[in-house]
């Protein structure tokens, strides 16, 4: 089989060699040549005017998507972590098992923990050099679901680290008040 390569859209007309604006709609075309092929994108004034590509393999309107930034989260790992042991510590039905993994992943990704592998449906970390092995539930969540679950770690995060501390988090609505045990489930 032939593998094609095709440079990604340029985000720049090639004729006026403006960059495009974000949610711009442009006109991309594909073409064979000696060197492979060729993408070429032009805005809307030029490619009404531009010369015509000889022989176009495809010729496609798109817009020019831009991700918007998001501002990165400042959190706390020593709090961020004892509301993690704290949640992950929950009966496995309670709504912060959820809340557990997502923050797992946070703070996997903020290299405060260290991913060992997954067992049972179980997420196993470490942290720092300790040989100590915790297991958060393993949750593949519905994309609708994500938002709400990231709004509800988010405000958690925000809270005053004192009360974090004394170990007075807030549950989420729908939890039963005792909170669970202490600590995260140990993996022997």
């Amino acid at each position: 089989m032939k593998q094609w390569e095709i440079a990604p859209g340029s985000r720049i007309c090639q004729v006026c060699e403006r960059r495009f604006d974000p949610d711009e709609q442009y006109w991309s075309v594909i073409s064979e040549t000696d060197a492979g092929y060729v993408r070429k994108d032009y805005c809307e004034v030029c490619q009404a005017s531009a010369e015509p590509v000889e022989g176009p393999i495809s010729v496609w309107r798109t817009i020019n998507r831009v991700a918007p930034k998001l501002p990165r989260v400042n959190i706390d790992p020593v709090n961020a972590f004892e509301l993690l042991e704290t949640f992950s510590a929950t009966d496995p039905e309670d709504p912060r098992q959820k809340l557990a993994y997502l923050l797992a992943l946070l703070l996997m990704r903020r290299k405060v923990i260290r991913y060992e592998g997954i067992e049972e449906g179980h997420l196993l970390f470490k942290r720092g050099g300790r040989r100590k092995v915790w297991r958060v539930q393993e949750f593949n969540f519905k994309p609708e679901e994500m938002d709400e679950i990231q709004e509800e770690l988010s405000a958690l995060l925000e809270l005053d680290e004192a009360s974090v501390a004394e170990g007075q988090a807030p549950q989420p609505e729908g939890s039963p008040p005792d909170g669970g045990d202490a600590g995260l489930a140990e993996n022997s």
